[in-house]
């Protein structure tokens, strides 16, 4: 009889280049120089760049392990995000803080229903409080640590909306 072991990979909310929701929303703000954001934006939360997640699935691939994983790459608040997108686009950003979800972000969410509700769930759980992931199980067990610090990630997603976002507007 066959038997494989389950593996889990969760990572923390997902933040950086390629991300076609959050992060080009927030790298479109920085770069109009205005946003929106829910609350204050200060609750500090677990992020993960799409490189970080993609290496920790093949590590769970590679070391055969069974369990469940949490990763992230950095943790941030809201307003840490846009400080240093704004930092990499030498800019300074008008900030208007909202009681709900700002337009601009129910936009994105309206694509999809079932993504809708998710991501109105998640920015509203952004506003009111903390989502911090403990990564230290799988740094330990799988051999696993994130390359992608907050300064790194929102550099890297800067240039890849400019890149590939802007410049195909042109």
């Amino acid at each position: 009889m066959f038997q494989s072991k389950l593996t889990v990979i969760r990572g923390a909310f997902i933040f950086g280049p390629f991300d076609p929701e959050l992060t080009f929303e927030f790298c479109k703000g920085v770069k109009l120089e205005r946003i929106e954001i829910p609350g204050k934006g200060v609750e500090v939360s677990s992020w993960i760049a799409p490189d970080d997640i993609g290496r920790a699935i093949v590590q769970g691939i590679i070391k055969k392990v069974e369990g469940q994983f949490f990763v992230k790459s950095f943790d941030a608040s809201l307003l840490d995000l846009i400080y240093a997108l704004e930092n990499h686009n030498k800019s300074k950003t008008e900030i208007k803080h909202t009681k709900s979800i700002s337009r601009p972000f129910m936009k994105f969410f309206k694509r999809n229903e079932s993504y809708s509700r998710q991501s109105h769930k998640i920015m509203g759980y952004l506003a009111n409080r903390p989502y911090l992931v403990d990564d230290r199980l799988a740094q330990k067990v799988l051999d696993w640590g994130s390359k992608w610090t907050l300064d790194y990630t929102t550099k890297k997603a800067l240039d890849w909306f400019i890149r590939y976002i802007v410049a195909s507007r042109d």
